[in-house]
């Protein structure tokens, strides 16, 4: 056996990593995301993998069924940017107040009286109160509504169609004994990920357009944000909640559903993670407390892994050229003994090596909000005016051209 021909086959260059797009759960602030995505658009950045969580997961639903060969993710940035004007409403506020204030007022309105293409509150019905539900019933929202404006932006018969392209991609590509470098259908449609979790088990669960149909109910499901008022949803004789109560970034399950391929990960970080201001009142504490549990710790968890996997399988691949060099006088190729244990070793470390690559980020690009001035307090992911979220996607915009630079 030719180990030196052995061990060039094995430790072939590795595939161009995929490039992935992540966004967070945010409420209203996933109109942000959608600014985002406008910018990546206008780069013409292509996505291997869209992943979300909660209206991230909505946003990355939106992006991934709209997606064409020849327009990419333009017509579906479109697509989405109509969905938030979609949800944004107008609602009659005193123009002499501060911004703060009417956003403020805004948030109220719409937990009080809901979103009319989102959320409908129980006590709207004859005879309800809030406080009657608050004790009686497990969730105080019903969306309904939203499943329906969701239907109105994604065509869920074409994720079925790419699905089926890229599992006729993977039969080919086996039968090839070819390594391919992205996770996207033949027609460079983007794979989609999508996070909740089981309310019973506390379980994280992975929605992979690489292995189900996904449709309207896993989106609904993956933005049950239970403490909100949200209800959970019933998929597959499991009941889900909002994925962010497990990973609120979705990188994590990313790496686990497509563990071969290095990443270059895009992600929307719309918590803040740093504020110089303390809080001056207990609605401004129970904000901070709200970020810094939003805020999630997978990027800087991801990027540690990463760079300790970088090292070990460098140390790793130099040990195994040294091992099945042909020119290693302590190792007897022809006695049968050795030859067993070293196609053992080959094995392993074919496996190792390109299963742990997942785990690698290449780069990770974080586009993060930071809170203007008088845009401070407890619900602004509450607030769905027309000003707030047109100010959100045009905020969103600025800081990825600025992220990019």
């Amino acid at each position: 056996m030719n180990y030196d021909m052995q061990q060039k086959s094995s430790s072939q260059t590795s595939p161009k990593p995929e490039t992935v797009l992540v966004m967070q759960a945010g409420g209203s602030l996933g109109a942000y995301e959608c600014g985002v995505c406008k910018i990546l658009s206008k780069h013409d950045i292509e996505f291997d993998i869209i992943a979300g969580t909660s209206i991230g997961a909505i946003n990355a639903t939106i992006i991934a069924a709209g997606y064409s060969k020849k327009e990419g993710i333009r017509n579906s940035v479109k697509r989405c940017e109509d969905f938030w004007m979609d949800l944004a409403e107008n609602i009659a506020l005193p123009s002499f107040l501060p911004y703060k204030q009417r956003s403020e007022l805004a948030a109220v309105h719409s937990l009080f009286y809901g979103n009319t293409r989102a959320f409908t509150p129980l006590w709207v019905m004859p005879g309800g109160m809030p406080f009657y539900y608050f004790f009686n019933s497990p969730y105080l929202y019903d969306i309904s509504r939203l499943k329906n404006t969701i239907g109105k932006y994604v065509d869920f018969t074409e994720l079925e169609r790419v699905r089926s392209e890229q599992k006729y991609k993977d039969r080919k590509d086996n039968g090839n004994n070819s390594v391919t470098s992205s996770s996207s259908g033949d027609n460079g449609a983007p794979r989609l990920i999508l996070t909740a979790t089981n309310v019973q088990t506390g379980e994280s669960v992975i929605f992979d357009s690489n292995d189900i149909d996904i449709k309207a109910d896993h989106v609904i499901a993956s933005a049950g944000y239970a403490l909100y008022g949200l209800p959970w949803t019933k998929v597959n004789e499991s009941y889900l909640w909002d994925g962010s109560f497990v990973y609120n970034t979705p990188l994590r399950a990313v790496t686990k559903a497509s563990p071969k391929y290095e990443k270059i990960a895009y992600v929307t970080d719309v918590f803040p993670r740093k504020q110089e201001k303390l809080p001056a009142n207990m609605p401004e504490t129970y904000h901070r407390v709200r970020d810094l549990l939003f805020t999630d710790r997978s990027i800087q968890q991801t990027k540690e892994i990463s760079d300790s996997i970088k090292k070990h399988l460098s140390l790793i691949e130099q040990m195994h050229e040294l091992i099945m060099s042909n020119n290693n006088p302590n190792i007897n190729i022809k006695d049968a003994k050795v030859k067993s244990r070293l196609d053992k070793i080959e094995e392993e470390y074919n496996n190792l090596v390109h299963n742990e690559r997942g785990l690698i980020m290449d780069r990770i690009i974080q586009i993060q909000r930071i809170e203007r001035a008088g845009r401070h307090f407890i619900f602004e992911d509450a607030d769905f005016s027309i000003d707030t979220i047109t100010e959100l996607i045009k905020q969103g915009e600025e800081d990825a051209e600025d992220a990019l630079k």
